[in-house]
């Protein structure tokens, strides 16, 4: 059987050195860009050489004049990854474009944060908020909620 590798660890090593150097040094972004179709938002950045959209289909990016920072525009519901590189770096952002609306269960369960004891169950298509409170008042905060969002019963 043929070797494919080199016994020595020390080869592996210095290509790794190698290809970390010439790729300069890669840092991710700890924000996620979210936003909606049809809708915009500006990075504030200063010195991009170049940009990379992962998918453009899902979202567009271009450099504002004067060092303006980078427009981002949202084009259709997906996640795709968007690479800036500057002087001596690269960020790499993680993009998500979405309707930014919640559903009724996860915004129930939102509510029903506040109230401690408080289970939310889906059925079919509605969400049922049900356990114990701990004042006639939160009963009709409850109450209140559940008469202003169809979809939820207590």
């Amino acid at each position: 059987m043929r070797r494919l590798l080199p016994r020595s660890g020390g080869s592996i090593a210095a290509l790794s050195m190698i290809l970390a150097f010439a790729s300069g040094s890669a840092s991710i972004a700890s924000e996620t860009i979210r936003i909606r179709p049809g809708f915009q938002r500006i990075l504030e950045r200063t010195g991009v050489s170049r940009l990379s959209v992962g998918n453009p289909e899902i979202v567009e990016a271009q450099p504002l004049p004067r060092n303006g920072g980078i427009l981002v525009v949202g084009k259709m519901e997906g996640e795709t990854d968007l690479v800036l590189w500057e002087k001596d770096s690269r960020t790499v952002w993680h993009v998500e474009v979405g309707s930014g609306k919640r559903s009724i269960a996860e915004d129930a369960r939102a509510f029903a944060g506040a109230f401690p004891g408080l289970s939310v169950v889906e059925a079919g298509g509605s969400v049922i908020l049900s356990g114990p409170v701990a004042a006639s008042q939160d009963k009709n905060v409850l109450e209140a909620y559940a008469h202003a969002h169809p979809g939820v019963h207590l």
